[in-house]
């Protein structure tokens, strides 16, 4: 995901605009009417004081780690939590803003029957679209697309679609899984399109882990994974693959980087003590 701008020799970290589900959410859903949020013990335990910040896990998050990469001490807060400030928003959001949303998905349906109020994909991306209309307005047109131009778009989102689908006898989900993927994939190229549109040209896309290994999974399971889930996982990154290269042909100047989110999460669970589990 580096290689874009150690390529371009870029010195200056790029500002970060971050969409996706809760492996990137840093605090958007706790102003959410949902059932989905991470603002109680024991989230944020190993954050200063123990604080939970509305991240899903015990300290920092994949967004933050990434972020930290570029120079940045954590992920931009969430666009939700900008919002309460009107009189530094204009400001704030050409710092980067973090849209992600515990429990949403590509699809505007995903999450909403179990977790009610979550913020799905295109909804993010039109909240982009207020953020590059203040960016705009404050900096004119030009200075603004060659700003947006030079942002780095981070996206993290699909494993809830998939969950869903397996978990669900409503709705869409009577459509085989050949053509659910079909389906996500459609609308994940219409959102990424439109934030080309509004000016994006750099993606950081992370694909969805194996889904057949989450815990949810496992606990009913004899504590093993679900292969077939897995091959959905597998599934979804090889259209993804296929998507972007798409993209990448369709649209100048459109620069991606994929990153393998299954053979990583495999790869720790086989062999963890390289990772530092005890």
């Amino acid at each position: 995901m580096l290689d874009m701008f150690v390529a371009h020799e870029i010195k200056v970290a790029p500002t970060l605009y971050i969409f996706g589900d809760s492996t990137f959410d840093v605090g958007t859903n706790n102003f959410l009417n949902s059932k989905t949020k991470a603002d109680s013990p024991y989230y944020g335990i190993d954050f200063h004081n123990s604080f939970p910040t509305g991240r899903f896990s015990n300290g920092l998050n994949i967004a933050d780690q990434i972020a930290r990469q570029f120079g940045y001490k954590k992920s931009p807060p969430s666009f939700l939590d900008l919002e309460t400030l009107e009189y530094s928003f204009k400001l704030n959001i050409m710092l980067g803003v973090n849209f992600a949303s515990g429990g949403s998905g590509i699809l505007r349906y995903t999450g909403y029957k179990q977790w009610g109020e979550v913020i799905f994909l295109e909804k993010q991306v039109d909240q982009f679209a207020l953020v590059r209309e203040n960016i705009t307005n404050t900096l004119g047109p030009e200075k603004a697309a060659s700003f947006v131009s030079k942002a780095l778009f981070l996206i993290s989102i699909g494993s809830n679609d998939l969950y869903d689908y397996e978990h669900s006898e409503s709705g869409v989900y009577h459509l085989g899984k050949e053509e659910n993927l079909a389906v996500l994939q459609l609308n994940y190229y219409t959102y990424i399109r439109k934030l080309y549109e509004l000016g994006a040209r750099k993606f950081g896309i992370l694909s969805i882990p194996p889904i057949g290994c989450y815990p949810a999974v496992t606990s009913t399971n004899e504590g093993n994974c679900v292969k077939p889930l897995n091959d959905f996982s597998v599934a979804f990154y090889k259209a993804t693959q296929t998507l972007l290269q798409k993209l990448s042909l369709e649209l100048e100047g459109f620069e991606y980087s994929l990153g393998n989110t299954y053979a990583m999460f495999t790869t720790m669970l086989k062999d963890p003590l390289v990772f530092g589990k005890h």
